[in-house]
């Protein structure tokens, strides 16, 4: 997995940039998702979503990191699907 994101990590330029007009325009409901032990630069990124776009407070999955589909994956399904169901 992690060579597999390599390239995101050098600038990976075929990647589209996101502009903030972008986000605010989204037309479709976001569930924003981390884990507590997740980077933190995260809840920046998150945090100026927010700033484009009334959007829920982030989520965060108790005992995972990055990978939060694998390191609490009970717990993440639960809340994924829960989104779903209501949206």
């Amino acid at each position: 997995m992690i060579l597999q994101n390599i390239y995101t990590a050098l600038g990976d330029t075929s990647r589209p940039v996101t502009t903030r007009e972008e986000v605010s325009r989204l037309d479709a409901p976001v569930l924003l998702v981390t884990g507590e032990r997740s980077p933190k630069h995260y809840k920046f990124y998150y945090d100026e979503m927010r700033k484009c776009r009334d959007l829920p407070e982030t989520v965060a999955i108790p005992n995972a990191g990055h990978a939060i589909h694998a390191d609490n994956p009970d717990r993440f399904l639960s809340i994924v699907l829960d989104f779903l169901a209501v949206h």
